[in-house]
């Protein structure tokens, strides 16, 4: 068990240096950002110890460093690129769903505007025996092939 937290204080260490270097500045100008000795951030940066609450608080909150990152070396140092990141993929995701919406759309209008559903349903409207029929028949086929049939959003052209 031992190792497991040397293991993890080390990497740390590693990471504590790249915030620095990120940041442009020297241990004592980190210490004090964080509010702490520049002892007890030395013993940070050398594997030493773990950071206190307030300090992680303050990596967090003043220098946007991601507590995945620093803990457990996940995803990108700036939680606000990753927060980015994440809107990015979500803009993505609605996109793709808009586009997948418009294609089913378009495919059901398709469908809808053959010439031959349109003499269909003008034919029914005139015969109501020809609707009751095919009515039927559309039942009896759903039931006899478990057939679910979506309802389209927009109602077929009358």
């Amino acid at each position: 068990m031992q190792s497991i937290k040397k293991t993890i204080l080390k990497e740390m260490a590693l990471r504590f240096r790249n915030i620095r270097k990120h940041l442009g500045c020297s241990r004592k100008e980190l210490a004090d950002g964080l509010k702490i000795s520049v002892g007890a951030y030395n013993k940070n940066e050398n594997g030493l110890n773990f950071p206190g609450f307030n300090s992680l608080y303050r990596l967090s909150e003043q220098y946007s460093i991601s507590m995945d990152w620093l803990l457990f070396n996940k995803g990108s140092m700036d939680f606000k690129k990753n927060e980015e990141r994440l809107k990015e993929l979500e803009n993505t995701v609605a996109l793709l769903k808009g586009e997948a919406a418009k294609a089913e759309e378009e495919k059901t209008a398709v469908m809808l505007d053959a010439p031959e559903v349109n003499e269909l349903l003008v034919c029914m409207k005139r015969e109501p025996v020809l609707y009751h029929e095919i009515m039927l028949y559309f039942q009896k086929y759903k039931k006899e092939h478990m057939v679910s049939v979506e309802i389209p959003t927009a109602p077929p052209h009358s």
